[in-house]
């Protein structure tokens, strides 16, 4: 009888703390603000070669997600992404395009749906040039300054390395790319 009685007793905390613990994740979620940039890694190689729209892709983050001073998706988190135009160029002229958005982020094992700006680049003959420029722009800052200062160097030019090789558009695997929420998502 005793023994009955301390095993209720004993479910019984369980349970109310297990209830307090719920609650408090509930209580947690953050809302991420529309407009807040972040960067991310692309984890695979996405070329109008061998990419059509509608591709999906991943990539990570480069960094902790913040918003009001609570991490809502901590750096390496995977997100994912959809190619939105993948054109390739003609022979004798036009030019190859590439565009992308991100559609979901990893969060505690679970997909979060969010919308970000797109990403776009189209090459030219002088894509190369500005794409390398852009490049190496990303690798000196983050050598400089870490992660803030690739972001910046990654803005300048294209503010993506878009590589042109012979009638594609490409961006290398492991590219630091920006993007900024559309809209607000909880994490």
């Amino acid at each position: 009888m005793v023994k009955n009685s301390l095993f209720g007793q004993w479910r019984l905390a369980v349970g109310l703390l297990v209830a307090i613990f719920v609650s408090q994740a509930v209580i947690a979620a953050v809302t991420v603000p529309a407009g807040t940039s972040f960067l991310v890694r692309t984890s695979q190689e996405l070329s109008t070669s061998n990419v059509s729209a509608g591709h999906r892709f991943t990539a990570r983050l480069e960094a902790d997600l913040v918003a009001d001073g609570q991490v809502v998706a901590a750096r390496g988190s995977t997100v994912y992404g959809i190619v939105t135009q993948a054109k390739k160029s003609r022979r004798a002229s036009g030019k190859a395009s590439l565009s992308f958005t991100l559609t979901d982020i990893m969060i505690n094992n679970q997909m979060k749906p969010i919308v970000t700006t797109e990403v776009a680049g189209e090459s030219a003959n002088t894509a190369g040039k500005t794409a390398g420029t852009a490049a190496r722009s990303a690798a000196i800052g983050g050598l400089i300054d870490g992660s803030s200062g690739a972001k910046t160097g990654a803005k300048v030019g294209l503010g993506v390395s878009l590589l042109t090789r012979g009638n594609s558009a490409s961006i290398p695997a492991g590219s630091l790319l920006d993007f900024r929420l559309m809209q607000p998502f909880s994490g």
